[in-house]
This record gives structure tokens, sequence and C-alpha cells, in this order.
């Protein structure tokens, strides 16, 4: 298996879209994808001697969620949310699940991640992590306890990359302050810090070794299974499909407006079949015009006209015919 290694906490995250697979292949790529994500720690008292808590050195069950770009649960530089706040000064985690159900309900997120367990370090754990091409980042956290609101974790790791799932995954994981608690060591009594301050990632005591800050461990993000749908069983996936009705193994759009020949009679292309339509298709009936050629035969005939009348009145901003981007959904650009 090929990992990919991000040394850093947070990786950028922005879905990706998909280009349709080459003419012959199975179907691609997968709707959905289901990963084990294990969680590897390696702090100790070797790896981070500075006032090393001796007394139960651990890390809270994980926490979070899989998610699009159009939410964020915890980023540096960002004033913490009550959820990152209560995982990170008490390793509690219906907060940050509420949070992430409430995305859910708003239509930004998929799933919550939660394990059913933490760990003592150094030692190892694991969750499933449930991700969608609509929804392919995945943002995980847990607390280092004991700590004033100290945390590891990742937001928006984009698993989704080059129009396919990865394989595998590995992100390093370094120490964050959520900015909730001005404690300055393991074992500080609870002081509030008023007003809060952004999370921020320490870089200093009592995290510093040898001049650096070496992860406290790793997410390890390992591809289980995958889900393809293809709906006409022309080989394309559902996802990137551009003509969702008929099989179009080739995905033909010879006016490259992002809907397939197969389901576009808008020959205007104003996102309606209509009269407009109808009488631009007359004027090219028995030529070989390639956009009035729906199905491809290398002609304009009857066949096609019977296509172009399957289609009259149709509105392609309600009833968009293609999943991939196109020129009647922008908001799929």
């Amino acid at each position: 298996m090929n990992l990919t290694r991000l040394s850093l906490a947070v990786p950028a995250a922005l879905a990706m879209f998909a280009t349709a697979p080459a003419f012959g292949q199975a179907c691609a790529p997968a709707q959905e994808a289901s990963y084990q994500l294990v969680f590897e720690s390696v702090w100790t008292e070797n790896t981070h001697p500075q006032d090393f808590p001796f007394n139960n050195p651990h890390f809270s069950q994980m926490v979070g969620g899989t998610h699009n770009d159009s939410v964020t649960f915890w980023e540096a530089g960002q004033l913490a949310s009550q959820g990152i706040q209560f995982m990170a000064e008490f390793g509690s985690k219906p907060p940050l699940e509420f949070e992430v159900q409430e995305a859910i309900n708003a239509g930004t997120a998929y799933r919550i991640v939660s394990a059913t367990s933490g760990i003592v370090s150094p030692g190892s754990t694991s969750v499933e992590v449930d991700v969608t091409i609509d929804y392919p980042l995945a943002t995980v956290v847990s607390m280092i306890a004991p700590s004033p609101d100290w945390f590891i974790g990742t937001s928006g790791t984009n698993l989704f990359v080059d129009g396919d799932w990865v394989d595998g995954l590995v992100v390093d994981l370094y120490p964050y302050d959520a900015g909730t608690d001005s404690g300055p060591s393991y074992l500080s009594p609870n002081q509030p810090t008023l007003p809060p301050e952004p999370a921020f990632r320490i870089n200093g005591f009592p995290f510093l070794n040898g001049g650096t800050v070496q992860p406290l461990g790793t997410y390890t993000f390992n591809l289980v299974d995958t889900v393809c749908v293809d709906s006409d069983t022309d080989t394309v996936s559902d996802a990137v499909d551009n003509c969702l009705s008929v099989a179009n193994e080739d995905q033909r759009d010879t006016d490259g407006d992002g809907i397939g020949n197969a389901c576009d009679a808008d020959l205007d292309n104003n996102c309606q079949v209509s009269f407009n339509d109808l009488a631009a298709f007359k004027s090219v009936v028995f030529t070989t015009n390639e956009d009035a050629d729906f199905n491809g035969d290398g002609a304009v005939n009857f066949s096609d006209l019977g296509i172009l009348k399957s289609q009259f009145f149709a509105d392609f901003t309600v009833d968009n015919p293609s999943a991939a981007p196109n020129v009647c959904a922008p908001a799929r650009l």
C-alpha cells in the first residue's frame, strides 16, 4: 500500500471534482469510501521530557466528523468552538458531536467520527471514518491529558485527491492550544483565558526537546472499502456521469457544456428545451451536425427527434441530467 505522509497538523482541504474514467474502465470513481483511522501515540518522557506528567499520560477518545469545505470545526488562528473547548479541556465528546450533527443537518457534513476508547501513551487505537465525494474531508481531534486545553488532531484532511480515493495517508500530530485556558504546564489548575485567544500550535514549553517539537503521534488513514454506483451501467460512476439516465460510456459532449449529448437536447444552451431547440433541430435535420446528433450515430435523424421530444419542456436548472460540472448547475463548478 502506498502511503502519503503529511507533516502538518492542519492540511489544506478542498474537495476535488473527478473527471470521467477512460473508455472501457470499470465504474470509477467510487462515490463512497470507508477508512480505518489508526492513532499511534509516541508521546513519552523520552520524546518530550520537559515537565512530563507521570500520572496517567493519555489521550481522550477521538472525535470529529467528515464534511465538505463549507464548514471548518477548528483551525489555527481561529477561536475554538465550545465543542473544541470541551474536548481540549475535559476530553468531552458530546459538544463537538453536537456541532458536527448541526453541520450534517445543514448539509455541510456527512458523518460523526467517534471512538469508543482513548489510549494510554504510548499506544494505539482506531476508529472508522466514512466519506463521500461530496464530503471527502476528515476532522478528528483528541485531548492531550492531563493538560489545561491542549490537543492533537487534523482539520479538513482531504481523502479524495486527483480524482480518486487515497490508499493511505499519514498525518503527523503536533500539540495545539485551544486558547481557552492559560495554564502553562500539564498539571496547572484551571485558569480560564478571558477573553479566549485563537487556537495555536505549541512550539515551546513543555513540548520543546533539543530545539524542536517532535510529533506526539500519527493518524494513519487506511482505505478499507469503496462503493461505486452506476445507475445506467455505462461504467461511469454516477458521481461524475454527464448523462445519468442514458448509457454513454464515451461521455460525448460536443458543445462542451458539461451535459452529454445523449441527455442534451438544449441546442441553444439556455438550460431549457423548448420550441427554439426544435427549430434549431429542424434546420440541421438529415445533416451530420454533431450537437444535434444526440445518439452519436453520425447523422441527425428521426431517432434524434425522438430524444428531443422526450426532453421537451425540460428545465436543466431544476432537473439537471448531468453530475459533471456543467453550465446549468454552476454550484457544481
